[in-house]
């Protein structure tokens, strides 16, 4: 028996790989140059999001979205419009957080079954 997906569940645990995906990359940044450090932002700001979602707040929802495409955008530009990647690593890297912004996106905004489990986990948390 195929069990129904919970799109709720899936958005956390698509915006937990995003976050350690950041982690990870900004780690390795910071490692090569310490400087970098302000790049953190890249991490707290989709951290932000997460207990955002898990606090089942619109805003975070919505702000969260825009901010996934931002972020698939300044990964894209960089390594794609250079007519070279500098590094493999770097490259899957990249797509696999625009790969994963983009389903995210999706599941954020277009998703009817995530808008009415959301919904209705956002009524639960009220009522109670």
């Amino acid at each position: 028996m195929v069990k129904k997906v919970n799109y709720y569940h899936l958005a956390l645990w698509i915006r937990l790989a995003l976050t350690l995906t950041e982690l990870v990359l900004f780690l390795y940044v910071v490692s090569i140059n310490p400087e970098k450090a302000v790049h953190g932002v890249r991490v707290l700001v989709p951290l932000a999001v997460l207990v955002g979602i898990w606090f089942r707040s619109n805003v975070a929802r919505y702000l969260g979205a825009i901010w996934f495409l931002f972020a698939a955008g300044s990964v894209v530009w960089p390594l794609f419009s250079s007519g070279k990647v500098g590094s493999w690593r770097l490259a899957i890297w990249g797509l696999a957080v625009v790969a994963l912004s983009l389903a995210l996106i999706y599941i954020l905004v277009f998703s009817k079954e995530f808008a009415k489990e959301f919904g209705k986990r956002s009524l639960d948390t009220r009522t109670h």
